[in-house]
């Protein structure tokens, strides 16, 4: 709700919002899906990373994880998502698909795990999860 407030400078109204300051950014609903999945990407300073992490939220538009690897935003990530078999008609499949980093949290006093949101990209593939040895 906007609101007039008494007259400002050179006879101009004020106006004043009570409108709360955050703005939504998100465009698509987020849900609380503990997936398993594998990270990998570069690091800032050269060298590759391979991490297994466990999916806080997912959306279609992107995703919302914890990772040990210290990684920056803009960086790009593959993620490799281990669907569950309800989901897929008892099958082991897996969802490869890119993203770029758009926000990284500190880690938690207690923890040594920094918080990532990672925006998906166009490009992503359905695969048969790799057979464990």
């Amino acid at each position: 709700m906007i609101k007039k407030a008494p007259a400002g400078k050179a006879g101009q109204p004020a106006v004043r919002s009570s409108a709360p300051s955050k703005i939504a950014r998100r465009k698509e609903w987020r849900f609380p899906l503990p997936l398993a999945a594998i990270v990998s990407g570069e690091l800032p300073l050269g060298g590759k990373f391979r991490e297994e992490v466990k999916i806080r939220n997912i959306s279609s538009t992107g995703a919302f994880f914890d990772l040990e690897a210290n990684i920056i935003v803009g960086a790009r990530l593959r993620l490799t998502i281990t669907l569950p078999p309800r989901a897929t008609e008892g099958k082991k499949v897996q969802l490869k698909i890119d993203g770029l980093t758009v926000r990284v949290e500190k880690p938690r006093k207690t923890a040594k795990k920094q918080g990532v949101a990672v925006r998906f990209t166009k490009d992503y593939h359905f695969v048969p999860a790799a057979k464990k040895a």
